[in-house]
């Protein structure tokens, strides 16, 4: 499975929604939430090997899947 769906069966799975549209604003929308949030990160960096640091932790970065994807991406380089 690829990034970009594994991201998005994770999301849909910690919030039990179905993301519609890979644009859409995840914490308004109410996929992310703190709690969530850091599920998210665990999950980024077990399944990717990647490390999430602190200034990476921003709204831009975790906003849509496909800023999730663009980020993940940055953070594979950076390693």
């Amino acid at each position: 499975m690829n990034p970009r769906k594994k991201i998005k069966a994770f999301l849909e799975r910690i919030s039990q929604k179905s993301i519609k549209d890979e644009n859409q604003d995840l914490i308004s929308a109410g996929f992310l939430d703190s709690f969530s949030m850091i599920e998210l990160i665990v999950f980024l960096e077990s399944e990717f090997g990647v490390e999430v640091n602190m200034e990476s932790l921003n709204r831009d970065n975790f906003n849509s899947l496909n800023h999730l994807v663009e980020s993940l991406k940055k953070w594979k380089k950076s390693d």
